[in-house]
């Protein structure tokens, strides 16, 4: 898989404000490369996780707070579940479900369409990982896709989990309701940067949450979104780009919000934000610089 695999450790990072692919693909990341003999560690440098990711994560017998903690100056780092990092050190290996427009220059690098980023650690070497792992990896494949609604869905992933639950005896619908993440909406500063993570294309500063949820009025919409605003101006930023997934109705809302107004996209289905609402943001920037 790398070269020099006995003399440098390696650590596993995942993308900033770990969401729970990200935080089951650091495990199973670290696990694989023990197998096959290299030294490897899996950090989170974030000093705060998500408290849905977390009391998830907990339930499949993975403890985000474990592996918190500062990663070394100019170590060999992995990526997983995203393609590019501010963390200073040597990229020796990317493996991502995230499309990108960016020409990505690393020896070990994978980006392919999949349910989740656990997914495709556990194609690399399925005889590697246990029941524990294999539960771990369906239930990210069923969190990252809002239970298959989300246009990120592969439809192998999804026939995938929904076997391997009745061959290993897994509660499915349990997972099910676990994947359906609802976010507490009941502090909404906290709500509006649910899941947040910074982005730029061509050095327009952007920043990105998402809310899910079964009832939520337009009103509190809008207080979040006023909410934002602010935030754009406290934090020099181009755009805020503030998703919202209606998980009775699935159907999703992108708001692109500036300092001066706020236009507003509606999909007809639960839309992924890595696979399909940022790449348009990133190609819409692009073209309009082009012009």
């Amino acid at each position: 898989m790398l070269d020099n695999r006995a003399n440098n450790r390696i650590i596993v990072i995942s993308h900033s404000n770990p969401d729970v692919d990200s935080i089951i693909s650091g495990v199973l990341m670290k696990k694989i490369l023990y197998s096959k003999g290299y030294i490897a560690d899996y950090i989170i440098p974030d000093e705060e996780i998500s408290e849905e990711s977390v009391e998830i994560c907990l339930k499949y017998g993975i403890n985000p707070k474990d592996y918190q903690g500062e990663v070394p100056k100019n170590a060999n780092l992995f990526l997983v579940d995203h393609h590019k990092t501010d963390i200073k050190g040597n990229i020796i290996g990317i493996i991502d479900h995230h499309p990108t427009m960016e020409k990505i220059e690393c020896n070990r690098y994978t980006n392919e369409a999949s349910s989740s980023t656990a997914m495709l650690i556990y194609k690399l070497d399925p005889n590697v990982f246990d029941i524990n792992d294999i539960k771990r990896v369906a239930v990210a494949n069923l969190v990252d896709t809002n239970c298959f609604s989300s246009t990120k869905t592969v439809k192998d992933d999804k026939e995938w989990t929904i076997n391997i639950c009745k061959e290993k005896g897994f509660n499915y619908e349990k997972m099910y309701n676990d994947g359906l993440c609802l976010t507490d909406t009941s502090d909404l500063n906290k709500a509006a940067v649910n899941g947040e993570k910074s982005y730029c294309y061509d050095k327009n500063k952007i920043k990105s949450s998402y809310i899910q949820f079964k009832d939520l009025k337009n009103d509190k919409i809008e207080q979040v979104i006023n909410i934002l605003k602010n935030k754009i101006n406290e934090e020099d930023l181009d755009m805020w780009v503030f998703i919202t997934h209606n998980m009775n109705e699935f159907k999703s809302n992108a708001y692109l919000i500036t300092d001066k107004n706020c236009e507003e996209i509606n999909y007809d289905s639960v839309t992924s934000r890595g696979s399909t609402i940022m790449p348009y943001i990133e190609k819409r920037i692009i073209k309009n610089k082009e012009r």
